[in-house]
């Protein structure tokens, strides 16, 4: 558990996942809880990288679809490129796998359809995406479609 403090105008509170390149943390912002993206200070100096990140960035701030959490905010603090997103109150796929099999449990047919077909509605609306001003396609593709990157929130969603 980590200690409380000011991130920019964000409040950290705990953390969620380290990476290679970045830190997640639980953040809360006004009355918020949300989700803080931090890219590690050496990827942040980084001009190539930083040019791929805010491209990256404004390309998904676009997408609005129930089963793609919400871009909120992106910018740079403290020498690190960040954003914020949506918090899903829940678990992801790779926990509730482990769980299962902790449990000597398979893994339950009609619960793993609906997430593959959630899962696949969200990917179906981003590769489809036309941005409603310009016209244009953006073709975005998900390069880490992963159980750790497929969120299930406590109410199924």
């Amino acid at each position: 558990m980590s200690k409380i403090e000011e991130f920019g105008k964000y409040l950290l509170l705990d953390d969620i996942a380290e990476g290679g390149m970045a830190t997640i943390r639980r953040a809360r912002f006004l009355d918020k809880v949300v989700i803080i993206k931090m890219i590690k200070e050496s990827f942040s100096q980084d001009t190539n990288y930083k040019a791929m990140f805010i491209d990256e960035i404004k390309n998904s701030f676009k997408l609005i679809h129930p089963n793609i959490a919400q871009i909120y905010d992106y910018g740079e603090s403290e020498n690190q490129l960040y954003c914020a997103m949506e918090f899903v109150d829940g678990k992801n796929l790779k926990e509730f796998a482990d769980k299962c099999s902790f449990n000597q449990l398979k893994f339950p047919i009609d619960i793993a359809l609906h997430v593959t077909i959630e899962a696949c509605a969200g990917l179906n609306y981003t590769h489809k995406y036309t941005d409603r001003f310009s016209g244009s396609t953006p073709n975005i593709i998900h390069r880490d479609i992963s159980p750790n990157n497929i969120m299930i929130s406590h109410d199924g969603t």
